[in-house]
């Protein structure tokens, strides 16, 4: 019985699970993080004034944001900046005098 190349082979297999277990733990943060955005997001375009709050504040504050930020960071890695508009929609429809229906 080849004892000495199982001992290390399972040696081997234990540093192995060592360094997963290492990046589970970092990748369950990022899962974790992720989570807590969208429940976040969720709260806020689910509940109509905060939906408002969160329009408003986007549209004055959006577009002054830095690339770099931390928020805007991941994104923009793989696509554009977004361009936040001055007015929500519902503002517009108001100064055309669409009627709400």
């Amino acid at each position: 019985i080849p004892i000495t190349d199982i001992l290390l082979r399972l040696r081997h297999d234990k540093v192995e699970n060592k360094e997963e277990i290492k990046k589970s733990k970092l990748t369950s943060m990022k899962i974790l993080k992720e989570r807590a955005v969208w429940k976040i997001w969720t709260k806020l375009s689910t509940n109509p004034s905060m939906f408002g709050l969160k329009s408003f504040f986007i549209s004055k504050i959006g577009n002054i944001i830095p690339s770099w930020f931390p928020i805007l960071r991941i994104w923009t890695i793989s696509r554009c900046k977004p361009v936040f508009p001055k007015k929500n929609l519902h503002q517009l429809t108001k100064e055309e005098g669409i009627n709400e229906e």
